[in-house]
């Protein structure tokens, strides 16, 4: 998810406001109708990490690019619009897939060692106290997006 964010919520087109309680109900009401046995949530806005605060289902992995307190900043410009188009660390998710083949081994430990603070101008961060398994065995052969 992208879009604006604050201290645990989430702003889509300065329009609909999603608030951290709003993900962890959704969420909760997901894993109680068995919709997944695992979920990552990846949030790109200023402060992502704040979203997460509420969470409470088991087989839940976050990834924010941003710490609260923190700015997520945009990575280029598309001159023939005007805009950018891509924040940093979305850039730098989308390149470490890219950079993959089918036959590649890496884990989600390789994509968090890869997030550089200096390349993202913010701290990536991750809550894994509701996920069981250890990063180096979650394959990226098996992330869908």
């Amino acid at each position: 998810m992208t879009g604006h964010g604050g201290d645990e919520f989430l702003k889509f087109q300065d329009n609909e406001e999603l608030q951290s309680h709003d993900l962890a109900d959704a969420v909760k009401q997901m894993k109680e109708k068995h919709r997944f046995k695992e979920l990552l949530i990846m949030v790109d806005t200023c402060q992502a990490a704040t979203l997460f605060s509420q969470l409470q289902s088991p087989g839940v992995l976050a990834i924010g690019s941003s710490m609260k307190g923190e700015n997520s900043y945009s990575h280029h410009l598309d001159s023939d619009i005007g805009v950018s188009v891509v924040d940093r660390f979305t850039f730098h998710t989308l390149a470490f897939f890219e950079k993959l083949n089918m036959y590649s081994n890496a884990s989600l430990n390789s994509l968090f060692n890869s997030y550089d603070p200096s390349m993202l101008l913010s701290t990536a961060y991750y809550r894994m106290d509701l996920y069981k398994r250890a990063l180096n065995e979650v394959m990226e052969r098996y992330i869908y997006f």
